[in-house]
């Protein structure tokens, strides 16, 4: 029975006696109420067994004694840390108080309210002693010496700086009226900066070939804005006196509405010219233009284009026995006489360039025609039939040379024979 009612006296005095967390920096004796919305803090110090404000910011650091100058507010945790002070404190630092600092008014104590003064009896009662060493403790924010050392700070600085109490809250109420036009400005100017602008295309066909191919004009530029801070980004502002720091505060934010204004009159503009396979040409477009125009122009110029695989769409090439004819991708054999014909071996002449089918063996029968083989059984230099940087004008006075060998067997005379004719071709009927 004792070992039962000393672990519930311990667990009692545990939850009563070791530090808990701080939850809040609100103390229920100083306003909460928000006059503006943007605030101006200064930092409370002692100095020379006075205190002062020694620097002045826009913005506050929540572990140093920064002061909200519109309601006097401190800007740290003041909410009370339950804990357990005494010999303990040299035995086991874990559960002692961690939150004292002469700086921030959180002064530590021992606790004797009723309830932990109960259980603290009680332990040390069932402990036989041993709880002695866990008193009660805590650390409490002391307003009326952070009251003091606040009233004593503001009333040297209106003494410093020759103002009035009216005066003070005047730059107060003008920081906060600075701090909204800005807010303000950005959003309206942000709002209002888009990339509405539409380009417009003019093309000029400097080669005579590009015919009325279709182009999606849109891909080949991009419009886009300039980057602008976030509201959220401005940096602080800090200064040894009000008047100074509202003047920093005014100059930053000049600037920030200048380089802003600057920044969202213009936007910017790519052009791209390599999205056209086989055309030679320059996309021309401004770098900039402004966001308040509606259009802009964007030139596109073709100056070549390059052909591949450029092959005849029709040949026709015969002799007394047969005749050949070439559609562009296949190859037709008419025989001409009342014999088989059998045709061993066929090459295929393109710009001085020549590929053989050979052993083909195929029969043709008397006074038929068929199809009897395809340019994809040929191995072609396809580069020699390739040709870059052409105009009308130079395709005009390109000429190139295709043709036809065969040779075939007419079965009667058992004789082979050879049907050999190239033609000249202009370029310019080819493509």
């Amino acid at each position: 029975m004792k070992r039962e009612l000393l672990i519930a006296s311990l667990m009692f005095v545990t939850a009563c006696s070791t530090n808990s967390p701080i939850k809040s920096n609100n103390s229920p004796s100083v306003s909460n109420s928000k006059i503006f919305e943007y605030d101006l803090y200064g930092k409370l110090e002692k100095i020379d067994n006075s205190y002062e404000f020694t620097k002045f910011s826009t913005l506050f650091n929540e572990y140093e004694p920064w002061v909200n100058l519109t309601t006097m507010q401190p800007m740290w945790n003041v909410a009370q840390e339950d804990c357990t002070t005494g010999l303990v404190e040299i035995t086991n630092k874990s559960i002692t108080c961690q939150t004292q600092d002469e700086r921030l008014f959180r002064e530590k104590g021992v606790d004797l309210s009723a309830k932990k003064t109960a259980g603290y009896v009680l332990f040390t009662a069932m402990s036989l002693g041993v709880g002695a060493a866990l008193t009660p403790g805590a650390v409490k924010f002391n307003e009326d010496s952070y009251q003091n050392a606040v009233n004593e700070a503001k009333n040297k600085l209106l003494d410093i700086d020759k103002i009035t109490d009216f005066s003070y809250k005047q730059i107060l109420e003008e920081y906060n009226s600075e701090m909204l036009s800005l807010k303000t400005n950005y959003n309206e100017t942000v709002t209002a900066y888009k990339a509405n602008i539409k380009p417009t295309f003019k093309l000029t066909d400097k080669s005579g070939l590009f015919g009325k191919r279709n182009i999606n004009y849109n891909n080949h530029v991009s419009i886009t804005k300039n980057k602008t801070f976030s509201f959220e980004s401005i940096q602080p502002v800090s200064a040894n006196s009000l008047d100074a720091l509202l003047f920093l505060t005014k100059n930053r934010n000049s600037d920030l509405i200048n380089g802003l204004e600057k920044s969202t009159s213009d936007l910017n503009v790519a052009c791209v010219s390599n999205k056209l396979k086989n055309v030679n040409y320059t996309v021309q477009c401004p770098s900039k233009v402004k966001a308040s125009d509606k259009d802009f122009n964007v030139n596109f110029t073709i100056h070549s284009i390059n052909y591949e695989k450029v092959l005849p769409k029709s040949m026709i090439f015969e002799d007394g026995k047969v005749k050949v004819t070439f559609d562009g991708h296949n190859f037709h054999i008419q025989n001409k006489t009342e014999s088989y014909i059998t045709i061993n071996s066929l090459s295929f002449y393109h710009n001085s360039r020549i590929a053989s089918f050979s052993k083909l063996d195929y029969e043709v029968s008397p006074l038929a025609e068929s199809v009897f083989s395809s340019l994809n059984n040929l191995t072609l230099n396809y580069r020699a039939i390739e040709f870059s940087n052409i105009t009308k004008s130079k395709a005009q006075k390109k000429s190139i040379k295709y043709g036809i060998a065969l040779k075939y067997k007419v079965i009667n005379t058992n004789q082979e024979k050879t049907l050999f004719k190239t033609k000249p071709y202009i370029l310019s009927n080819l493509i």
